[in-house]
């Protein structure tokens, strides 16, 4: 129904004016489907009218299977004009299938991602899309941008894996620690110029125990226009790699600012982190992914306030390898405001949770994108945008095998009432 064509005849019939007259509004897509979706095609039938399909499935392989959801492929090679939008998620291979539309049509692909990145959740929009950053050029930061990073820092010894090895920093980036009280300041100061002495340490806040650093410290970088953000201490697999800013990209020591710069060319670009390494996917650090997906769904809900969004069919989380990443002080509002008015377990273990599930959510629900650097061992795009697409493949296996077994089922029964009857005839004569 999402494409139809009608004759002059039947546009002129009284019966087709009447049909659409009686059409109204519903909230319940089933309402609208069994009114008016499967009727329209009986109703000009017993006017006399005749119909046929662009694609008749009823003689192809599958062809019980709602193709315009599941086989929008074989659609582009019927060359049927349109797909529809929700049926590139349910797809084997949706960046196979953005291929094709890029082949056999001069459709804008980049229409169809940025509609993914607005208006999908990320979860989805990743299967579809693989938001893999490249550096932009070191002269496309405008000196203008304002950026700094904030470090915590609750254990010193941990200091020589963040700043050490030679690792090369933005020096135009005013860098913070923050400390907890009765941590001498002075000590990981002159540590942190012994390692890396050209790196700026702007200041070194404090924080009590029982607070969490970024939500006390979140509101003096709201001036900044870039933010990174560094929690080592909130790593749950000691792999000081991904705390190192060389290995994000390609292995080689860089600076800061060609990532940086991607958020002065793209306005939009709210948050940018690190994809997480093949040892994350293949020994998971949340043991517990049913506690996080609740965790997230009911933050999420929060969050988006009066909004509604649909969260039932969500089985996977975007969220970056480890607590850290950049982002513009804007996009993580959402989930500054949710923290501060709901941090009340001991220890920030609420927030330490939220800075590892919300900060990709938070930037959407704010309007923003959010990029990623591919992993070192990523062979085809980023290990998130393949682990989404496994994701959303298993999901779709789990909704069919009762569509599969009962259809298999009831084809078994109808053979063999077919062989019954057979058998009563037979006898009967």
């Amino acid at each position: 129904s999402y494409f139809l064509v009608f004759h002059r005849p039947a546009l002129q019939s009284p019966v087709f004016s009447a049909f659409w007259q009686k059409v109204g509004a519903h909230g319940d897509i089933w309402d609208v489907i069994i009114r008016y979706e499967v009727t329209l095609t009986r109703t000009l039938l017993r006017a006399g009218f005749s119909h046929t399909p662009v694609v008749d499935t009823s003689r192809e392989q599958d062809g019980k299977a709602n193709w315009s959801h599941y086989h929008p492929d074989r659609l582009l090679a019927y060359r049927v004009p349109f797909i529809k939008i929700k049926s590139l998620p349910l797809h084997f291979a949706p960046r196979k299938l953005l291929d094709e539309i890029r082949a056999h049509s001069a459709y804008p692909i980049p229409l169809i991602e940025d509609h993914y990145h607005r208006y999908y959740r990320p979860d989805l929009s990743l299967c579809v899309t693989d938001p893999v950053a490249n550096p932009a050029p070191v002269d496309a930061m405008p000196s203008c941008i304002q950026t700094a990073l904030h470090v915590h820092v609750h254990d010193p010894k941990i200091l020589p894996h963040i700043f050490g090895n030679g690792a090369p920093w933005a020096h135009e980036t005013d860098v913070y620690l923050s400390a907890p009280d009765g941590t001498p300041c002075h000590e990981v100061a002159s540590t942190i110029q012994r390692i890396a002495p050209k790196i700026p340490i702007k200041e070194i806040l404090p924080y009590a125990e029982g607070d969490h650093p970024w939500v006390v410290h979140a509101g003096r970088f709201e001036t900044y226009d870039v933010v990174g953000y560094m929690c080592p201490d909130d790593v749950a697999m000691c792999d000081s790699s991904t705390l190192q800013p060389r290995v994000w990209q390609d292995n080689v020591p860089v600076s800061w600012a060609p990532w940086l710069a991607l958020f002065a060319a793209d306005p939009r670009l709210g948050l940018l982190f690190a994809d997480r390494p093949t040892l994350a996917r293949c020994h998971p650090t949340d043991p517990d992914k049913a506690d996080d997906l609740d965790f997230l769904k009911r933050a999420i809900r929060d969050m988006l306030g009066v909004r509604r969004l649909d969260t039932t069919d969500m089985d996977s989380m975007v969220v970056p390898s480890a607590p850290v990443f950049w982002y513009r002080p804007d996009a993580l509002v959402p989930m500054l405001d949710w923290l501060r008015a709901n941090d009340d377990a001991p220890c920030g273990r609420r927030t330490r949770i939220a800075l590892r599930l919300l900060p990709v959510y938070s930037t959407w629900i704010r309007g923003y994108r959010f990029r990623i650097i591919a992993s070192l061992d990523s062979m085809s795009g980023s290990l998130c945008h393949q682990q989404a697409v496994a994701d959303q493949a298993e999901r779709r296996a789990r909704e069919r095998l009762p569509l599969t077994l009962h259809y298999h089922l009831m084809r078994r029964l109808r053979r063999l009432q077919r062989r019954a009857t057979q058998i009563v005839k037979m006898e009967q004569v």
